[in-house]
């Protein structure tokens, strides 16, 4: 099984990278080698497809994303298949439960049950605010690299404008349950 955190943190030739305080975003150029690999992450992360596309399995159930899409990637193990017809670029955002807590509870979000199933991966509502978000956080792997202030702020904007969506209610909702 493939750790896809793990790799993102020791290869620092090949893929681009900013940290913080455990939270981690990358850009992955891709393809992998094999048309589906079996990934496991500790932490959840959002995938969002800058070219080519690529699915994700959990619970037999794909999230197929193409270019501009975004999904959350719930902690644990699950299958991407990739499609090694065309290159493809994805960025990763790689996200604590306690960061998640922490920016919802800043902003009156408090704990709560969730009483059914959620699944492992959300798709997620990427709207001209997130395309927009999404293409300044890609200057940052060509210019200078944002401060420490300016990138916790920057994985805050994520989750806030995540959660702020009504479209995203059932990736909030499992937030809330964290």
């Amino acid at each position: 099984m493939f750790n896809i955190l793990e790799k993102a943190r020791v290869d620092l030739i090949t893929i681009k990278q900013l940290s913080l305080d455990g939270q981690l975003l990358t850009e992955f150029n891709c393809p992998l080698e094999r048309p589906l690999e079996d990934l496991w992450s500790h932490q959840s992360f959002f995938v969002h497809m800058i070219e080519g596309r690529k699915g994700w399995y959990a619970h037999d159930e794909e999230v197929l994303l193409g270019p501009g899409e975004t999904a959350f990637v719930r902690k644990g193990a699950t299958l991407l298949r990739q499609y090694l017809d065309q290159p493809s670029c994805v960025v990763l955002f790689f996200i604590s439960d306690d960061f998640i807590c922490e920016t919802l509870r800043s902003i009156g979000r408090e704990r709560r049950t969730v009483s059914n199933t959620l699944p492992p991966v959300f798709r997620i509502r990427t709207g001209l605010i997130m395309q927009s978000f999404f293409q300044g956080m890609l200057a940052h792997f060509h210019e200078a690299p944002p401060g420490n202030e300016l990138l916790r702020l920057k994985f805050r904007e994520l989750l806030l404008a995540v959660v702020g969506d009504p479209h995203n209610a059932e990736v909030l909702n499992y937030f809330c349950s964290l």
